[in-house]
């Protein structure tokens, strides 16, 4: 891996299936099904996810949620 080939961007709705394929390959998860139930619930509760992407392939993400203090 070249450090120098990965860049990083906010991710979007048309990378879910990617997202699903780093969920499964990096969390316990039955299936492919259930990492993409997991990121669209997560996304439908405000989580926001940054991707690495090498070569047009995600290969990581973070994800994080706001929160705010009043």
């Amino acid at each position: 891996m070249n450090v120098d080939n990965i860049f990083f961007r906010k991710a979007e709705h048309k990378d879910r299936n990617q997202i699903a394929g780093v969920l499964l390959d990096f969390y316990n998860m039955e299936n492919a099904e259930e990492a993409l139930r997991t990121f669209e619930t997560e996304a439908n509760k405000g989580f926001h996810y940054i991707v690495a992407m090498e070569n047009e392939k995600i290969i990581g993400k973070i994800q994080f949620q706001n929160h705010f203090v009043t």
